[in-house]
């Protein structure tokens, strides 16, 4: 499991703090939470992106951003949605959920 950042380690203990008795067993699941929820979107390297028609976003190696893209194979062709070839792709992330109507 990766290392609890600090910031969230607070977060977490301040969040629980507020209730009397609470220890280390009770703000650790939080502080775990908050990590993952900090971690849902963040850049993963292009050789594990999902292959298997989800939704995501891809980075080149540039720094060109293409949203929601995804893995297609056609008749023995497999190959990015994106305008780019693979070999200028780094990086992915899970789609952003769209903005809620106002």
């Amino acid at each position: 499991m990766s290392k609890i950042p600090e910031d969230i380690l607070r977060a977490a203990k301040r969040a629980y703090m507020t209730y009397p008795k609470a220890g280390e067993d009770e703000w650790m699941p939080m502080a775990r939470a908050l990590l993952a929820e900090r971690n849902k979107y963040q850049w993963q390297s292009i050789d594990t992106a999902p292959k298997d028609g989800t939704i995501i976003d891809l980075c080149t190696t540039s720094g060109v951003v293409c949203l929601n893209e995804w893995w297609i194979e056609d008749d023995g062709e497999a190959f990015w949605s994106c305008d780019f070839d693979d070999k200028f792709l780094s990086h992915w992330r899970p789609a952003m959920p769209l903005p809620s109507p106002l």
